[in-house]
């Protein structure tokens, strides 16, 4: 029912194009932003109530109703053996250069795109590490899967002074920390649908792609394609942390490995019909023995991570 609920939504938002939804995509970037100030502030409040509501002994309280999680802090700062786990999720995290296209067509002055793609890659590794420290630090080793949910248990003793007014605005602050996630997802997912239904679109054209790529029936099939079957395959597979596991041990491939090989191959066509190898966007980052090195890093890190997730699993079997 959930998915076809989400399906209901994000399938038709997959089929229209970016400036067609600009109104919502900002009221959705403005809520993440409440989101993660939210998250911050509340946190240690929210660990403070779930540890009340246990005995001393570390026993969940036999009156409660429900299931409430027992907070156990003290996580360590540094853990080598969780870095197969962090560093795919935070590569997955940060991945959006794919989008780049997309998201850079509606704006109108193209002069802007490098100050504001820099200043949302900044912000996100901020609010990232932010969230990271400060729940990691409030709800230590107990922390879901899925952070927001630990606010779904949490119960504030709130009153007229405890900065959040009254009882009825923490728990819309409760709330929305929990069901946000859920809605966001509403504006992200559309996002990535576009980009592999255009890119499918324009490797099945081919050189005729600028004949058809205005035709909304021409992208209609393609971007279908994109959006239908995940939701169809996350009906079978519901465990965030599975999921994240193996899209970001994917990532490392999207984010180093594909990149690297896109520029060796352009640099080589270029050289073969006697064009210059640097263009407007040359760096010093523009290097053949870097671009190596990031393939290599990639397929290693996605290969490395991917073993250490099949030996896990099979050990918890």
């Amino acid at each position: 029912v959930y998915a076809a609920a989400f399906a209901f939504v994000v399938v038709p938002m997959s089929c229209l194009e970016l400036h067609e939804q600009v109104t919502a995509q900002v009221l959705l970037s403005i809520c993440r932003f409440n989101m993660v100030f939210l998250m911050v502030w509340t946190s240690s409040d929210c660990a403070g109530s779930l540890n009340r509501r246990s005995n001393n002994d570390g026993v969940p309280d036999p009156s409660e109703e429900d299931e409430t999680p027992i907070i156990s802090g003290g996580a360590p700062l540094f853990r080598p053996s969780g870095m197969h786990k962090m560093l795919p999720i935070v590569v997955f995290a940060m991945i959006y250069h794919n989008s780049i296209p997309g998201l850079a067509h509606p704006v109108g002055d193209k002069r802007k795109l490098s100050p504001i793609f820099i200043s949302t890659t900044v912000f996100c590794a901020l609010a990232y590490s932010l969230i990271g420290i400060v729940l990691g630090y409030a709800f230590g080793d107990s922390i879901e899967q899925s952070s927001n949910l630990n606010w779904a248990h949490c119960a504030w003793e709130a009153g007229p002074d405890d900065g959040r007014g009254s009882n009825l605005v923490s728990q819309l602050i409760r709330l929305y920390i929990v069901l946000f996630p859920a809605l966001d997802v509403l504006s992200a997912y559309p996002l990535n649908a576009i980009t592999l239904g255009d890119n499918m679109l324009g490797a099945y054209h081919g050189r005729r792609i600028h004949e058809v790529e205005n035709n909304r029936w021409e992208r209609l099939p393609f971007r279908l394609l994109a959006s239908v079957p995940p939701i169809v395959l996350a009906v079978l597979v519901r465990e965030l942390g599975t999921i994240t596991d193996y899209a970001g041990t994917a990532g490392f491939l999207l984010a180093f490995a594909f990149p690297a090989l896109l520029y060796i191959r352009s640099r080589g066509a270029a050289k073969k019909r006697g064009f210059s190898q640097d263009t407007y966007y040359s760096s010093y980052a523009s290097n053949y023995i870097l671009a190596c090195v990031l393939v290599v890093f990639g397929v290693g890190m996605s290969i490395f991570c991917g073993i250490l997730y099949v030996i896990e699993n099979n050990g918890d079997e």
